[in-house]
């Protein structure tokens, strides 16, 4: 069904759902705090919301904004009708499931190609970096979660997918 995501969603008065899922579509619209919203508020509680993204944290998309100054997906300057500009990273979206009540259960990377084991090297030198970093950051965020939204393979897989639970009101 045709919806437009930065209005109200039409099947509002509908019963509660038990999965939402949003396959890489939140790179498409400038309101994914409001689409999150929006999807916690007509998931039942302890219903899953998945939502899958392009990975721009990737060692090839890091080497490629040092260089050129983009990512791989997005362009330097967007044309009226550009399709992907909202550029939406891990953190954003993690910090959204929280806010709309959303719990993150899971985060796994996909899309691997044969290409990708070039960076490989470089990713294995980045990564204890990363890690270390991690470990030390103060946050909320447990350290299990941290390994999971930034372990080695986010440095290599081109996408993510958060599975996350709606808290029970």
């Amino acid at each position: 069904m045709p919806t437009d995501l930065s209005r109200d969603f039409p099947f509002a008065a509908e019963p509660a759902f038990d999965v939402i899922t949003s396959i890489s579509g939140i790179m498409c619209f400038g309101n994914t705090a409001q689409f999150i919203g929006r999807c916690a508020a007509r998931l039942a509680p302890g219903g899953l919301l998945v939502v899958s993204n392009d990975n721009c944290l990737t060692v090839r998309d890091r080497l490629s904004y040092l260089f050129t100054g983009r990512v791989r997906r997005f362009r330097l300057l967007f044309e009226p009708d550009e399709g992907n500009h909202q550029l939406v990273q891990h953190q954003e979206l993690k910090r959204l499931f929280d806010v709309h009540g959303v719990e993150l259960k899971r985060v796994l990377y996909t899309a691997f190609y044969l290409e990708d084991l070039l960076y490989v090297p470089l990713a294995a030198l980045l990564w204890p970096w990363q890690w270390l970093r991690l470990r030390r950051l103060r946050s909320s965020t447990p350290h299990a979660h941290r390994a999971e939204l930034f372990g080695f393979r986010s440095l290599l897989h081109r996408h993510y997918v958060f599975v996350g639970e709606k808290r029970a009101e």
